[in-house]
């Protein structure tokens, strides 16, 4: 038994001056004091300057796109983009790159990863990860005449992950790329929460919905001429939304989505990429929309086809400096107790008797006002 002591405990939700845990040696917490009792002396505690708190949680990652270098050509557009993922997808796929990522968001204070997937190129890497993974096993089609053969493939995929107890739900990859077809019978799927959906990354999205044109809805029309959006309102959205009412829906980049588009939700969870955004679009949401949802805003680093690192630490501090939000009670659980209660991960995320989240220092931070600085940062403990 060892005890862990800071100038604050941050438990996921709220923040104890000078406390500690107990943590017994499967790094389960055994015990929280009250606030003040870290300034006693006590056999085998630990006292660290800056702030002790749960392992942090990346909501949103492609780690099969580990083998992809990001471009140098930024603020590309999506259709380029995407172009760019289905041309060179099969030259990279590459577990050991997975493995190498995985190393490294886990010495970087991640615990858990809700991960989109693909293939099974990850399972090697996740199967024996000190990482808590969610996989969203992820659907594109536009053709109605293949949804079976859609949905054989994804249950075939689903029933490889479980047989190495890694959780999966299956998904929509968005709104323009799977059929309404396809979308009715991924929502049709019993116990599959959490959901996934990539929404309004780009200008280009917001041009094919509402106005049918632009260089993603000629991009679709190429791949299949039969080609036929079905979500042309705020009020289709929502409706199409409202099929997924009994899972958490993560609605991952939300980059060009206002707000008031879509009715609150209390399984909704806005999925905010800032690093990404900026690359590929030089955009991020915007700043009226991040105030009105901050409570249900958690956030992803995305790939390395469109970042340099999968460090959701680093996307922290850019959401922080992009939207001048420096204070720790609204940041914090971005990355730890919102994004572990979106993903259906119960043991993780919060300080609580009984749970093994991982434990991390944030360190040089302002203490006396408990916010961010840009020389913060963060290192593991357990």
């Amino acid at each position: 038994m060892i005890h862990i002591a800071g100038h604050y405990i941050f438990d996921g939700k709220n923040f104890h001056k000078n406390a500690f845990i107990s943590i017994d040696q499967k790094g389960t917490i055994t015990h929280i004091s009250d606030t003040g009792e870290a300034l006693k002396e006590k056999s085998k505690m630990m006292f660290y300057s800056g702030i002790i708190m749960p392992g942090m949680i990346n909501a949103h990652c492609h780690l099969e796109l580990s083998g992809f270098k990001k471009s140098d050509e930024n603020h590309k557009d999506l259709s380029y983009f995407i172009n760019s993922i289905i041309t060179k997808r099969e030259e990279t796929l590459n577990n050991n790159r997975c493995e190498y990522f995985d190393k490294l968001m886990f010495d970087n204070g991640i615990n858990c990863v809700g991960d989109i997937s693909n293939t099974e190129i990850s399972i090697p890497a996740k199967a024996k990860s000190r990482i808590k993974y969610h996989s969203f096993i992820e659907l594109s089609g536009l053709n109605p005449k293949n949804i079976q053969e859609k949905l054989f493939f994804a249950e075939k995929l689903k029933n490889k992950f479980l047989e190495y107890n890694l959780n999966c739900s299956i998904v929509p990859h968005s709104f323009y790329s799977v059929s309404e077809e396809l979308f009715k019978s991924i929502s049709e799927i019993k116990n599959n929460s959490p959901v996934s959906i990539h929404l309004m990354e780009s200008q280009e999205e917001i041009d094919l919905f509402f106005y049918k044109k632009g260089k993603l809805y000629d991009l679709l029309n190429k791949i299949f001429p039969e080609f036929i959006q079905f979500i042309d309102s705020t009020e289709k959205l929502k409706q199409y939304l409202n099929l997924f009412n009994q899972s958490n829906i993560i609605l991952v980049h939300n980059t060009f989505l206002k707000n008031k588009i879509i009715s609150n939700n209390l399984n909704l969870y806005f999925c905010l990429c800032p690093k990404s955004n900026l690359f590929l679009h030089n955009q991020i949401p915007d700043k009226d929309f991040v105030l009105e949802n901050t409570d249900k805003i958690i956030l992803g680093t995305d790939s390395m086809a469109s970042n340099n690192n999968l460090d959701v630490f680093d996307e922290l501090k850019t959401f922080a400096n992009s939207y001048q939000i420096y204070e720790l009670e609204l940041l914090l659980p971005m990355i730890t107790s919102r994004a572990a209660k979106a993903l259906n991960f119960t043991n993780f995320g919060k300080l609580k008797i009984g749970n093994n989240p991982g434990i991390i220092l944030l360190e040089n931070v302002d203490l006396q006002n408990l916010k961010l600085l840009n020389e913060s940062s963060v290192k593991r403990i357990i």
